[in-house]
């Protein structure tokens, strides 16, 4: 394949990015008993909110070679333009921050999504774009969405990454010292103050 630019996202590359995820993560388990009429709409609302997330970076792996061409008919005379400039021909993207655990102090890296393209895929750029992101997929992670893909590797042994509901509460919420202290008397870490489910790092029961 071409070679590879791995850059930070732009406001032009939003609607790849939220059709991506949405579609890929249609028929996923983890994805809830949406209706399937109700789950575009539900689904860009929730992309949405992990994208506006406080420290939230989005990389994007794309083609780092200019493909524009031009093609003139000879016989009408009429141009064509086609390809794309450096970098606008997408290939996959990462959605990630840094997560910290009040109870242990630990901060640990949070994946959020990460995506490529069918026909780019078994080319490295899932870990390409890991290691922009500062992420070595050999060491401990979260993440937030449990894909098919994902599942598979878990139950191989094959990601060190754990399953987490870190991301589906504010960021506030998530880093507030008082709602951890006030867990510790929670053995089961599963109820705070407002009758919130804990946002710490913890793995549900259940598949």
């Amino acid at each position: 394949m071409a070679s590879v630019l791995i850059r930070p996202a732009t406001e032009a590359d939003m609607a790849f990015i939220f059709d991506a995820w949405s579609e890929s993560y249609r028929e996923s388990h983890s994805a809830g008993p949406v209706p399937m009429p109700m789950y575009r709409r539900h689904s860009r609302e929730w992309i949405a909110w992990y994208l506006d997330r406080p420290g939230v970076r989005i990389h994007l792996a794309s083609n780092a070679e200019d493909t524009r061409y031009e093609y003139v008919d000879e016989e009408t005379g009429e141009t064509w333009q086609g390809g794309a400039a450096i970098g606008e021909q997408i290939y996959g993207f990462l959605v990630s921050e840094s997560a910290v655990d009040h109870r242990t102090g630990k901060s640990e890296p949070c994946i959020h999504y990460c995506f490529v393209k069918q026909p780019f895929r078994r080319f490295g750029l899932a870990k390409a774009l890991l290691t922009e992101a500062g992420i070595n997929p050999k060491l401990p992670f979260i993440f937030s969405h449990k894909t098919a893909q994902a599942t598979k590797l878990l139950r191989k042994g094959r990601l060190p990454g754990r399953f987490s509901l870190y991301g589906r509460f504010p960021k506030k919420a998530t880093q507030s010292k008082e709602i951890h202290e006030a867990q510790a008397s929670d053995v089961q870490g599963r109820v705070v103050p407002d009758g919130q489910p804990d946002p710490a790092f913890h793995e549900p029961g259940g598949p």
